[in-house]
């Protein structure tokens, strides 16, 4: 029946361009031809809205039918990534539903999530990320929350390929960069109440297993050949954990997207039990920030300040669940990963000019340390990289931003999708 559609429909296209031949070549030569009356800027302006409309159409049918497609990056270093998501919110009864999604990027990092029981609007509430997630985005804190409340199982399977390791607190330097690769696979009881709009609630309870392997970067050596495997916590083959958490946000934003007033907080906290032998740790993290518009909303001030505190013995904390900082989102002025330690601190000032309908300009100054401890940093452990940035924009997000920071390391140009906070 397929090939059958598909010929019938090849041969719809011929039978259509041999009438349209068949038109023109009998069409009398002593009378003159007629103009389109659109003019050619106005056929072109209408062929591309025509697009555009289609294109929201396919986006919009998608969704209905449970497809999610997926376009953007897997973590830091991971280049660009492709994927879907597979939604039914009623499958095995009405409030039982399950979700599958998987993405691939270009530099061979891998995710697989599958999800199982009530599911109806988890993404669009507060959501506690699995425990080996970055710690400086724990706990979602963007997009437009749906009041109500879901609880599922959810199962993760993640591979990086190529993870950096500088160097542990300020003893960390560029030219010791080495490089590793990390499977993780969990499964967690998850728990979202989102009591209002401005309030939500998650929690997490299960199990984690991760490997450390080799890094596919060959530019740069593996992480046993750079650095002694004694001096560095959490080496072992395999860390087995029982984990649990819990987090929660009060967000007071005109709009999560673009704000232009108000302010966000998050605090989260995780415990780490080891399945075998080892001792348990902790972390804990407070995420805040606040935007203030001046004259008016296309002139506004934002700012963001992260604490990260690691707590337990340092060689019973594996360096890759570690606060970091460096990248797109954090430090801009170092590289991925570039500082490493039990206590992470980290602030961000943005001055964002909507200069034109799609255009904003943004100077910005990130500061932070990594270090063991809050107490007793050196001045010159403290990093600060200014940059100016330039986004592409709508009227209701983001789409694509370019930032230039200077810092220790040189000049970066960084190419995200998003804001950074």
């Amino acid at each position: 029946m397929a090939r059958t559609a598909a010929f019938g429909f090849v041969a719809l296209l011929a039978l259509g361009g041999s009438t349209a031949a068949f038109a023109q070549n009998t069409e009398p030569r002593n009378e003159p031809k007629k103009e389109d009356p659109a003019p050619q800027a106005e056929r072109g302006s209408t062929a591309r809205q025509g697009l555009i409309d289609r294109s929201r159409g396919i986006w919009t049918d998608l969704r209905a039918r449970g497809i999610r497609p997926h376009f953007g990056t897997l973590g830091a270093g991971s280049g660009f990534a492709i994927g879907a998501e597979v939604r039914r919110e009623s499958f095995f009864a009405p409030d039982v539903g399950v979700s599958l999604a998987g993405s691939v990027s270009v530099r061979g990092y891998q995710a697989y999530d599958a999800r199982l029981g009530r599911v109806t609007d988890w993404s669009s509430r507060t959501e506690l990320r699995p425990a080996d997630a970055d710690p400086t985005g724990a706990i979602s804190i963007d997009g437009h929350p749906v009041p109500g409340f879901s609880a599922y199982v959810h199962t993760r399977q993640r591979v990086a390929r190529r993870l950096d390791y500088f160097g542990m607190n300020g003893d960390a330097r560029l030219e010791d960069r080495a490089d590793f690769g990390l499977t993780g696979l969990s499964t967690d009881a998850v728990v979202q109440w989102q009591v209002s709009p401005k309030l939500g609630l998650a929690a997490r309870a299960g199990w984690m297993r991760l490997e450390l392997g080799p890094g596919s970067n060959t530019r740069v050596p593996d992480l046993e050949e750079r650095f002694a495997v004694s001096a560095l916590p959490g080496m072992a083959e395999r860390s087995s954990y029982f984990t649990l958490g819990a987090g929660v946000v009060r967000d007071s934003r005109n709009d999560p997207e673009v704000p232009t007033r108000g302010y966000a907080v998050s605090a989260t906290a995780w415990r780490y039990l080891p399945v075998k032998s080892g001792t348990s740790f902790g972390r804990v993290a407070f995420d805040a920030r606040g935007y203030q518009s001046l004259v008016n909303d296309r002139h506004v001030l934002a700012a963001r300040l992260l604490l990260i505190r690691t707590s337990g013995h340092v060689e019973d904390v594996p360096f890759y669940l570690q606060g970091t900082l460096g990248g797109s989102r954090t430090l801009r002025g170092v590289r991925n990963f570039r500082l490493r330690g039990p206590a992470i601190a980290h602030a961000t000032f943005e001055y964002r000019w909507h200069a034109f309908k799609r255009f904003e300009i943004v100077p910005f100054v990130d500061a932070g340390f990594a270090a063991a401890s809050f107490t007793g940093v050196p001045r010159e452990d403290i990093v600060v990289t200014p940059g100016i940035g330039f986004r592409f924009r709508t009227s209701s997000s983001v789409i694509g931003r370019l930032d230039v920071a200077w810092g220790p390391d040189g000049r970066r140009l960084l190419l995200a999708v998003g804001s950074p906070f």
